[in-house]
């Protein structure tokens, strides 16, 4: 047992690590290829990254959005119109996007759509993630928003779903630093599911978050799209919550399913090593060139400088995974 107190240490003054990419970007680099080296010989190593994103009934309809279609209805005198003004937080579901680096694993993830309770009905659920073979598991909350309690109910079903890969696989779990995703239980439910966790610095998933530099912009410009063609083929009366909760489905199923996502890990340097980041993401970090990190346990000044400022850390349970093995 980790003694409470170095949980609340502080950094010296002199030194801002909250301030500083290079030192964030190495210290997440320094924890990725540290759990890599802890993977048993002869077992295959596989990256998960997951992250939520909001997706509204009525899209924005933004220049390069509109199919061919919707772009020539868009000047007869019945244009596209929408009956709504603004963000309503009633006609918007929350989609829990999973991506892996492995194409087989990919199609047994679990995606995960928040809807609010009082929004759809739990048959009309159902109805739905049966119609696309239950890989889609749609939870009805009374807010449509990503919490611990959605967190750990995550790891439960990713660990299900992966049971077969046990004896042949290890996992790494990349996870942003938002509050519901480092609380203790969340920490306790991943490690007694034997994943390794690895937390994204606060404030630079937008460079080291696969699902943010690679994936969720592919997302929303798939929802637009069908967004369009319904709205060209049905008007209004095609937009109904079922509708969009079928189109989160298709997502799934024709998108993320269907790419492969290792370059998007490789890219962002967390594949156990730092050869193949793109220049894009050391452009972003500001470093002249890129080194790979150490393969040691990380200090606990660099673990700090991966959570978000006055955090406290879950040290007795963020190695379990590793120490099982050990």
């Amino acid at each position: 047992m980790v003694n409470k107190k170095w949980t609340s240490i502080r950094p010296p003054f002199s030194f801002n690590f909250h301030r500083n990419p290079h030192f964030k970007a190495c210290s997440l680099w320094h924890w990725s290829n540290f759990l890599h080296a802890t993977i048993p010989l002869g077992k295959k190593v596989v990256r998960i990254n997951y992250d939520e994103t909001c997706v509204q009934v009525f899209n924005s309809r933004l220049r390069g959005n509109l199919v061919n279609v919707a772009r020539k209805k868009k000047r007869e005198p019945a244009s596209l119109t929408r009956n709504t003004h603004g963000f309503n937080p009633k006609l918007a579901l929350t989609h829990l996007v999973c991506v892996c680096d492995d194409m087989e694993i990919q199609r047994l993830l679990p995606q995960v759509i928040l809807v609010r309770e009082s929004s759809v009905s739990e048959a009309t659920a159902r109805e739905i993630s049966e119609e696309f073979g239950g890989k889609v598991c749609i939870l009805r909350l009374e807010r449509a928003w990503s919490t611990a309690t959605v967190i750990r109910e995550f790891f439960i079903r990713l660990r299900i779903a992966l049971r077969h890969f046990r004896g042949t696989h290890e996992f790494i779990v990349y996870g942003d630093a938002y509050r519901a995703h480092i609380s203790q239980s969340v920490w306790e439910t991943a490690g007694r599911a034997g994943f390794r966790y690895c937390v994204i610095p606060a404030l630079m998933t937008w460079v080291f978050q696969p699902c943010d530099t690679h994936v969720l912009a592919g997302c929303k410009q798939n929802v637009r799209i069908l967004f369009s063609q319904a709205l060209s083929n049905g008007g209004q009366a095609a937009f109904t919550f079922k509708a969009m909760i079928r189109w989160a489905c298709i997502l799934c199923r024709d998108y993320l399913n269907k790419k492969m996502w290792k370059h998007a890990f490789e890219h962002c340097g967390l594949v156990g090593h730092q050869h193949l980041v793109s220049w894009a993401t050391v452009h972003k970090v500001g470093l002249d060139d890129v080194h790979n990190a150490p393969s040691t346990l990380p200090s606990l000044l660099e673990l700090q400088s991966v959570f978000p400022r006055n955090s406290r850390l879950p040290l007795p349970h963020m190695f379990v995974a590793v120490l099982a093995q050990s």
